[in-house]
């Protein structure tokens, strides 16, 4: 339920394609939004209720972060969602369509991404029990968003990663394609079974993939359209994951 409740946000957010079913989803999900989210608040005020007689639980959390307001990046859960995209989209399962088929629609994989955000922000907010940085309502949306959004361009992002990667000489030089979570060039690549084979097997170079295509996605399609809506999204859209040559092969800078 928590995916449905998101999936308004996220297929909002940051210019993704919206075919015609898409929307159909999102305006009858807002019309119970508003009910959802009032049932929710009452089921917080009543956990909140009759605590005089128990005993309250210890200071949690970084007392820095509390004191001067900074919140966590929300890039590492983001990374991690995006990373299990591609291992599930490697493995080619039915119950998570997560490619463009024939037999597949836009809506289905929009609601497999929004699966796999809530898992993660699910399993986040589990972490931060202790440590009392939970995400907020608008970072779970901008979270959403970016999975969403990424895996809705996953066949561009790639394509992009490939061809700014074979513009850098030196990565062929040196071996380091594995660094931009690529196995080569664009012949290469284009053998999906080998790929998916690497993306499946190997988490480190899963998770170097992820990075990048997050990247991209970021400098691309986040930035360019808040700059035209002018609005921001909690944390904002820098890229601070990446090292400098990274950056420099994918962003210029």
């Amino acid at each position: 339920h928590l995916a449905l409740l998101l999936l308004p946000n996220a297929v909002r957010s940051f210019g993704v394609r919206t075919p015609n079913c898409i929307q159909l989803v999102v305006q009858q999900q807002q019309r119970h939004t508003h009910h959802i989210h009032h049932l929710l608040a009452a089921d917080n005020d009543d956990d909140e209720t009759d605590t005089s007689t128990s005993k309250q639980p210890a200071t949690t959390g970084d007392a820095l972060r509390a004191a001067t307001g900074i919140r966590p990046s929300l890039h590492p859960v983001t990374i991690n969602a995006l990373a299990e995209a591609l291992k599930l989209r490697a493995q080619n399962r039915e119950d998570w369509p997560l490619r463009p088929r024939a037999n597949v629609e836009p809506l289905q994989i929009a609601l497999s991404a929004g699966r796999i955000a809530t898992e993660a922000i699910q399993k986040r907010q589990a972490a931060s029990d202790e440590d009392g940085m939970k995400l907020q309502a608008k970072e779970e949306q901008t979270v959403a968003g970016r999975v969403v959004g990424v895996v809705m361009r996953l066949d561009d992002l790639e394509a992009t990663l490939v061809t700014r990667c074979e513009a850098a000489p030196w990565i062929a030089k040196y071996g380091e394609w594995a660094t931009f979570g690529l196995m080569g060039n664009a012949e290469v690549e284009a053998s999906l079974s080998d790929v998916e084979d690497r993306i499946r097997d190997d988490p480190l170079f899963r998770l170097s993939r992820a990075e990048c295509l997050l990247a991209l996605f970021l400098a691309t399609v986040e930035q360019p359209s808040l700059e035209r809506s002018d609005e921001s999204v909690p944390g904002g859209s820098t890229v601070d994951f990446l090292d400098a040559d990274r950056k420099e092969v994918l962003l210029g800078l």
